[in-house]
């Protein structure tokens, strides 16, 4: 499984955003470079009608980061790994 994103990880805004990256097989992911409609029909599924609409406009934010937000991500993920043991 592979980290897919619907707005391309170029965006540092949507990168991390947990309605932007979902996990993928390498099949959709890389050799049908995302699958782009159906990842669209699950996000409104998942987030609602106005999740793309939100995340197009995110994308042209740009973040940036604190060291300290980056180590509280670092935690949080960390922590919800720790769910999946």
């Amino acid at each position: 499984m592979q980290a897919g994103h619907y707005i391309p990880r170029t965006h540092n805004s949507t990168f991390i955003d947990e309605r932007n990256v979902n996990c993928q097989c390498y099949g959709c992911n890389v050799g049908k470079k995302g699958a782009i409609d159906e990842y669209a029909i699950k996000l409104r599924q998942m987030y609602g009608e106005d999740v793309l609409e939100e995340l197009h406009q995110l994308k042209w934010t740009t973040r940036k980061f604190t060291i300290q937000e980056l180590k509280d991500l670092q935690d949080h993920y960390n922590n919800k790994l720790k769910d999946y043991e």
